[in-house]
């Protein structure tokens, strides 16, 4: 089976911001079997909302080896999609980069939603190129 497997940028643009983004779960660093047991809340949840696309964010702590972020963000998407039968374009994911603490957040946002102006004006604080949708 070939599994395609999408950063978030890809489907909502590279430097956009969802509109409506709905936070579900946050955790730290826990096992796997815990870990599981958060995100088949998640996609039960995601099933529930079949006009959302459901979000992964990750943020590596100090400690972190170089892209473990984006590993562990595939193994999530990957379990979510052939775990829960949740379809490819349903999940997306983003490494945040390194921060104080490892950190996983889950959540939905509604797919085409336009930025609301005080997100573009963070955004550009960040970033110097703001990509219009």
């Amino acid at each position: 089976m070939c599994l395609l497997v999408l950063p978030f940028n890809a489907l909502i643009g590279k430097d956009v911001v969802a509109q409506d983004l709905t936070p579900f779960d946050r955790y730290g660093r826990i096992n796997w079997e815990e870990e599981k047991k958060h995100l088949d809340g998640f996609a039960d949840e995601l099933k529930k909302q079949p006009e959302k696309i459901g979000y992964i964010y990750i943020r590596e702590a100090q400690i972190s080896c170089e892209g473990y972020a984006q590993g562990h963000a595939i193994e999530v998407t990957k379990y979510l999609i052939q775990t829960h039968r949740l379809p490819w374009n349903r999940v997306a994911w983003r490494d945040l980069g390194y921060g104080d603490g490892y950190e996983v957040s889950l959540g939905f946002f509604q797919p085409g939603s336009r930025p609301r102006r005080s997100q573009l004006i963070s955004l550009k604080r960040r970033t110097s190129k703001i990509v219009e949708a």
